[in-house]
């Protein structure tokens, strides 16, 4: 085997390699189904936007260098938190629309009444929606609402918002 052949193998098994790690790269990122940032989340009641705050997260995810990055966000009570946003007036029984830019494997929304921050209802549910319809109560009052996507034990988001059922 002369030099002109071997320098050719030895740059197409180079070339073979950088080709295999970026598919391999890529395919990784393509599968995976944790985005690499945190997505956010709108909620709307006939079709507007309506005052939300954000609750407690964490979110992992790797730089394009392989490093790790992440953030984390601590609240403290999300009804205490719920308290500071401000609420909008909805019907009984209507719907909120809740869109995430990348749908979460796992939804758990929980449920207060304003003025009883201890008692609170959790519904949680599987859903592979980028959109969730929740239907409001059907009693005079007012609620509190924190709506946590879960992707993975280490990210995860909440956000939480106030109604008013006139």
């Amino acid at each position: 085997m002369n030099l002109k052949s071997r320098k050719f193998l030895v740059k197409l098994f180079i070339c073979t390699f950088v080709v295999c790690i970026i598919s391999s790269y890529a395919y990784s990122k393509m599968t995976s189904d944790i985005p690499m940032r945190k997505p956010s989340v709108a909620i709307k009641y006939n079709g507007k936007i309506v005052p939300t705050i954000i609750g407690e997260h964490t979110w992992y995810g790797s730089l394009p260098k392989g490093q790790k990055a992440g953030s984390s966000y601590l609240v403290g009570p999300s009804y205490d938190a719920g308290m500071e946003v401000s609420g909008f007036s909805a019907k009984p029984n209507s719907e909120v629309e809740v869109t995430f830019n990348s749908a979460p494997p796992e939804i758990i929304l929980r449920l207060w009444s304003v003025g009883d921050s201890v008692n609170d209802t959790t519904i949680k549910f599987d859903s592979s929606k980028k959109v969730n319809n929740i239907t409001l109560p059907d009693k005079k009052g007012e609620y509190i609402y924190e709506m946590n996507g879960y992707w993975s034990e280490g990210n995860y988001t909440s956000t939480i918002f106030r109604i008013i059922i006139e």
